[in-house]
């Protein structure tokens, strides 16, 4: 501020009229320069002035209520955002654990499937040996007791036992 003031005075007894020019010209325009930062100052002055008084304890415990308020309510928040994550990563672990409980029922299954098929091919591979045994054993036991086939059954069963 006090470069302001002091470089337009420098002109101010000159003899040059270029120089006595620039006076009249400079001197308006730092008088308002010089206003304006002395407004600046005084009203930085009132701010520093606010920022330090002492402030009433009652309004002083109501602020801190408050934020302590809004801190609680952003660790609420964030308590609740974390527990929602926790759900969703349970979720997740207990639809892949599900998922994967299906692939190995569905595999049991289809191998027992295989083993249900497997066993009627060779229960029924049994049943046409036996009844082809049967079938040979009736008439070729049936031409050896003549006309009795029964007879012939009752010798091939004898044939068996022995």
């Amino acid at each position: 501020m006090s470069e302001w003031e002091a470089f337009p005075l420098q002109f101010q007894g000159s003899t040059s009229m270029k120089e006595k020019a620039l006076f009249k010209a400079l001197k308006p325009i730092s008088e308002d320069v010089i206003a304006h930062l002395r407004d600046a100052e005084r009203q930085l002055q009132q701010n520093l002035a606010v920022q330090t008084r002492k402030r009433s304890s009652r309004l002083v415990r109501l602020e801190e209520e408050r934020l302590a308020h809004v801190a609680e309510k952003k660790k609420k928040a964030d308590e609740a955002e974390a527990h929602s994550r926790e759900n969703r990563q349970a979720k997740r672990e207990q639809m892949r654990i599900q998922a994967e409980m299906d692939r190995e029922r569905r595999a049991k299954e289809r191998e027992d499937r295989l083993k249900q098929k497997e066993h009627q091919e060779v229960y029924a591979a049994r049943i046409y040996s036996a009844m082809h045994i049967v079938y040979r054993a009736f008439f070729s036991a049936g031409n050896d007791a003549g006309n009795e086939p029964e007879r012939g059954i009752i010798r091939a069963r004898e044939r068996g036992r022995n």
